[in-house]
């Protein structure tokens, strides 16, 4: 229960500049960061190497995330908005 807490306060204190990110893809399977400020890029490595437990929960929320996303459905997904787009852009 401790180590749930204290990954519930470190993602939440390192999801900086969620709002830019793309958090629909990575959602709580990373950390987040400000990558123009090195002491925020530091602060995120650091904290993944120092918590195991906090490295490894966030790799499997990670990994459950990118199951979601496959190259033929993305595909048909992307040409299918680029014609209704295309469709409805026409006269």
């Amino acid at each position: 229960m401790e180590q749930e807490k204290r990954l519930s306060r470190r993602v939440t204190d390192h999801r900086l500049i969620r709002q830019e990110l793309m958090p629909e893809v990575l959602q709580n399977g990373g950390l987040y960061f400000d990558p123009e400020k090195t002491t925020t890029t530091c602060a995120i490595l650091e904290t993944l190497i120092a918590d195991s437990y906090l490295r490894k929960t966030l790799a499997r929320q990670a990994k459950q995330l990118a199951n979601k996303y496959f190259w033929e459905r993305c595909g048909k997904e992307t040409f299918s908005f680029l014609a209704k787009t295309a469709k409805a852009a026409l006269p």
